[in-house]
C-alpha cells in the first residue's frame, strides 16, 4: 500500500535544535534516529536526481521529533482504542479470499491544541474462519475493526469482526 503521506529529510545543520513531540523538551538533531518522524516546515530542492527525489531544507525552522517508540504506542492505542484519537480506517486492498486485508489508519492527533497532526499508517491484518464480515467490503470504504487479540504484535493481528460504516 503507497503511502504518499511521507518523505525524507537530510539535515545539514547540524547545530539546529528540535524539540520531542510530546515533552516539547529541546534537544540538539543528534536526538534523531531512523525511523522517528519530522514535523518541520521549509523548502524542498530540486538537485536532479535520478530517481526524481529533492532534498528538503529546513533552513532554520523548528523540528518536532515523533520518537518512533511513541509513533509505535500511538498506532497500538489507536487500534485498541486506550486513547481518543480521531481515526478513520479504510480498507486499502482487499485479498480476503487469501485471508487478510490491508487497512489505513488516517491517525488524526491535537495534542498540541494549537495544531494537530495527521500520521496515516497501514496494517496487515488477517480474516479468518471466525471473522464477522458486516456490509461489502470493498477498496477505500471506511470500517470500523475489532480485533481478537488487539495486544498481537502489529503484524499478526486477527480480525474479529469489521464493519463498513460508509458506503
Amino acid at each position: 500500500m503507497e503511502m504518499k503521506e511521507y518523505t525524507r529529510a537530510n539535515i545539514n545543520n547540524k547545530n539546529q535544535k528540535c524539540l520531542d513531540y510530546f515533552t516539547l523538551k529541546e534537544y540538539d538533531t543528534n536526538y534523531i534516529q531512523e525511523g522517528d518522524i519530522l514535523i518541520c516546515s521549509g523548502d524542498l530542492s530540486k538537485k536532479g536526481y535520478d530517481t526524481g527525489e529533492n532534498d528538503f531544507d529546513t533552513k532554520d525552522n523548528s523540528i518536532i521529533v515523533l520518537k518512533s517508540n511513541d509513533y509505535e504506542q500511538m498506532k497500538r492505542d489507536a487500534l485498541t482504542g486506550k486513547r481518543a484519537y480521531s481515526s478513520v480506517v479504510t480498507i486499502g486492498d482487499e485479498y480476503i479470499e487469501q485471508g487478510y486485508v490491508y487497512l489505513k489508519y488516517s491517525l488524526e492527533d491535537d495534542t498540541h491544541s494549537d495544531t494537530g497532526y495527521n500520521f496515516p499508517f497501514a496494517i496487515k491484518a488477517y480474516i479468518t474462519d471466525d471473522t464477522e464480515i458486516i456490509g461489502n467490503l470493498q477498496r477505500e470504504k471506511s470500517v470500523k475493526v475489532q480485533y481478537e487479540n488487539s495486544n498481537a504484535p502489529l503484524d499478526e493481528l486477527k480480525i474479529k469482526s469489521i464493519e463498513v460504516i460508509e458506503n
